[in-house]
């Protein structure tokens, strides 16, 4: 590699910073409760059911849920997809990251905002983590762990900040 693509590339990867999280914590809103001898409504997300919201909110937030489930599972969703070598997603955002620095017409900077918020959703949609108990599955209706009214997966954004150097 030459001095001159050693040193665009290392500007262009120190230019920006990437944050992904709960970066707008919102209140969390309780699902439909279901009348006596029926299940929950169920609605569609990401080809998945999630159960329906109701218009109550609980009184918590989705960040300190987010929080009470990484610590109740003892996973950190948001470092461990990280450090998973054989991700995915990572090659996909490093490839296009590379492609941006040399040629910011190539992708847009939301498309890299996307592709690493892809890198902490896509192992929560593929299952990684595990799966429901089975009384969880019976309650919910469904078995997607991690998922419910799909308002905690959601709220899993990625932000792109240019880095002051």
């Amino acid at each position: 590699m030459s001095k001159s693509f050693k040193k665009k590339l290392k500007n262009g990867i120190e230019k920006y910073t990437f944050d992904v999280g709960v970066l707008n914590d919102q209140a969390y809103i309780d699902p439909i409760r279901p009348k006596p001898g029926e299940g929950y409504k169920h609605t569609a997300f990401a080809g998945q059911k999630v159960r329906q919201k109701s218009r109550k909110k609980s009184g918590s937030k989705i960040g300190q849920i987010f929080q009470d489930i990484q610590k109740t599972f003892g996973v950190n969703l948001l470092q461990d997809p990280f450090r998973n070598p054989k991700n995915k997603e990572i090659l996909n955002f490093a490839r296009d990251y590379v492609k941006f620095i040399f040629n910011p017409k190539s992708n847009s900077i939301k498309r890299l905002e996307n592709l690493t918020q892809a890198i902490v959703r896509n192992p929560i949609l593929r299952g990684d983590y595990g799966q429901n108990s089975p009384l969880t599955q019976k309650i919910k209706g469904f078995n997607s762990l991690f998922i419910d009214t799909a308002q905690t997966f959601k709220s899993i954004r990625a932000k792109a900040r240019v880095r002051r150097v």
